[in-house]
C-alpha cells in the first residue's frame, strides 16, 4: 500500500494460533514491512504507523497489541 507521503507498507499474517479449549481467543502474528524510497524513516514515523494499525485492529476486531 502506498501512502500520500510515499511511505509504503505491507501487512502479512505469519501465524494464527488458537488453543483447542478456547473459542474466544486467538494469537495472530503479523509481519509489517515499512519503507520509503524517498527518505529515511524515523522511529517516530514507524511507531505512528504501528499505533494506527493497532488502533484499527482494536476498533474492528477488539484486538490487543502486546
Amino acid at each position: 500500500t502506498t501512502k500520500p507521503d510515499d511511505t509504503m507498507y505491507t501487512i502479512t499474517p505469519v501465524s494464527i494460533y488458537k488453543q483447542a479449549e478456547q473459542d474466544t481467543h486467538k494469537t495472530i502474528t503479523l509481519r509489517i514491512v515499512v519503507r520509503s524510497y524517498k527518505r529515511t524513516l524515523t522511529d517516530k514515523d514507524v511507531n505512528l504507523l504501528l499505533e494506527r494499525v493497532a488502533d484499527h485492529a482494536h476498533t474492528t476486531l477488539k484486538a490487543i497489541r502486546v
